[in-house]
């Protein structure tokens, strides 16, 4: 009997230091051959503006539901920006119950026209937060009006002075398709630390910001809560209704405008002056943002579901586990030093995001604890759909079709 126990735990060992093994190779392709996803040094870099001739016309588009406690000031972030063109702000008010229409009506300017369209119903086939962007373009581009620019923005989403002229001068003087930034998120309270950065490096090692930019990569990327994009090149793309049915709109809206117009550039980037003001102190709010789209960014694939978890704990969570049971004496010298190696290959590659949050370099190795809360919200996401629910926000369903 001593001797059948030996051997498994000697196997049990051997096929966990395989698996380190694995983890550490892992790490060195992560860290030097996955287009440096983790250095976040893809940054919104200002052109300088020449000259008083005014700038290109631009329409704001904002779609907005219960949006009561952001819309203000987001509203005011905007038409408190100096730009010299022709601005329009259009509030889509997506059957709001908490009055956000009415606080949007009230933010009247002498200089820049703020218009609030009443939401219709969600049609059969739409998502919800599409739809109002749809609404919105519709009455911003009505009677012949063509701006030069939308800019398609949540309603939480303040910008610092002078960041529209960067926006749209960024742009215009690059001939690019599309301007995204990846607005900084709230990340008050234990929950934020540990689950915000690890969001913002998580988007990035899915879309590598150098590669989604590249024109001869069909990567494509985008953050939803600032998307500038070229008024004709989204008609040339066939419209926002070549995506209304997606859930995870602004990635599939921005593969729509890459493919259609390969001879022009994107640029997805990360930014200061561009901030969310979605609460994200609680676990409830970030796990509720990651269950809403996990599955769907899994394609509702069981399988891959199944390779995503494994992925998670050979890569995040297996190396913690190898360096904690080594330090408490019940496992080897050989997996502790393994485990070692990839988690601190792992935190190097998560301090620039901790960096760029102004955290403590500690936080860099809470990646794996992330790691698992993410893992579970994934998990929760594959069995909203398996009841039947899908993809929940905002009081709205969209199961898988």
């Amino acid at each position: 009997m001593n001797l059948m126990m030996n051997f498994l735990i000697d196997l049990l060992t051997l096929e966990t230091t395989a698996l380190l093994a694995v983890a550490v190779a892992a790490w060195v392709y992560l860290t030097w051959a996955r287009a440096g996803f983790w250095r976040a040094d893809v940054w919104l870099a200002p052109e300088p503006v020449t000259g008083n001739a005014p700038q290109p016309s631009l329409a704001v588009v904002i779609p907005a539901r219960d949006e009561a406690e952001n819309i203000t000031r987001t509203l005011r972030s905007l038409t408190d920006q100096d730009y010299r063109g022709d601005l329009s702000i259009w509030v889509v008010d997506d059957e709001s119950s908490d009055g956000t229409g009415t606080l949007a009506e009230a933010e009247t300017s002498n200089d820049v026209p703020v218009t609030v369209v009443r939401g219709m119903p969600l049609p059969t086939g739409w998502s919800g937060k599409v739809w109002a962007m749809s609404q919105g373009i519709a009455a911003a581009t009505a009677n012949t009006r063509q701006p030069d620019y939308l800019l398609l923005t949540d309603a939480d989403i303040e910008y610092a002075p002078g960041m529209l002229t960067k926006l749209v001068n960024k742009a215009h003087v690059n001939n690019l398709t599309f301007v995204s930034l990846m607005a900084r998120l709230d990340a008050r309270s234990f929950w934020g630390k540990l689950l915000v950065p690890a969001f913002i490096y998580f988007f990035q090692l899915i879309y590598p910001f150098h590669r989604a930019n590249a024109r001869d990569d069909k990567l494509a990327a985008a953050a939803g809560g600032c998307f500038l994009i070229r008024g004709d090149a989204l008609e040339a793309a066939g419209g926002i209704e070549t995506i209304k049915g997606e859930i995870i709109d602004d990635c599939a809206l921005a593969k729509v405008l890459k493919t259609a117009r390969r001879e022009h550039a994107t640029l997805t980037a990360l930014t200061h002056g561009v901030r969310s003001h979605r609460d994200n102190r609680s676990l409830d709010s970030i796990w509720n943002m990651v269950a809403r789209t996990a599955f769907t960014q899994l394609g509702y694939s069981w399988l891959a579901l199944a390779g995503a978890m494994a992925g998670l704990v050979l890569t995040f969570i297996l190396p913690a586990w190898a360096v904690v049971t080594w330090m408490t004496g019940t496992s080897s010298g050989t997996i502790g030093l393994l485990g070692l190696a990839a988690w601190l290959l792992m935190a190097r590659t998560y301090l620039p995001t901790i960096r760029m949050y102004g955290l403590n370099p500690l936080w860099a190795l809470s990646l794996p604890a992330a790691a698992v809360i993410y893992a579970g919200a994934t998990i929760a996401s594959a069995l909203r759909h398996a009841r039947g629910s899908g993809a929940r926000w905002k009081g709205r369903s969209y199961p898988a079709s």
